[in-house]
């Protein structure tokens, strides 16, 4: 399984258009630049931990339309959630 550590940095180096071109695809790429590109993904992801207001409200959305299951979660827990899973993207070995 590709990390999501990984699978953000592909699309990190994937999507810069100021180097792609005559770049080597991603598995050919130079050790120094894949790691390079794995700080900038670890970075983003880190700043996904805290979630905004209305990714909040969308994960409430969520839970409120799953019935039961969800229906003891409170605000705070989506928060400890959402950011305990970011943690865990974080931990990933690329």
């Amino acid at each position: 399984m590709v990390s999501m550590i990984e699978r953000v940095a592909q699309a990190i180096y994937a999507k810069n258009a100021a180097a792609a071109a005559g770049r080597l695809p991603w598995a050919k790429a130079q050790d120094a630049t894949k790691e390079s590109v794995r700080d900038l993904a670890r970075a983003a992801i880190g700043e996904m931990r805290e979630p905004t207001e209305e990714m909040l409200d969308k994960m409430n959305d969520v839970c409120v339309d799953a019935g039961e299951v969800c229906i003891n979660v409170c605000f705070a827990d989506l928060k400890e959630i959402h950011a305990a899973a970011i943690d865990e993207a974080l931990k990933e070995a690329a």
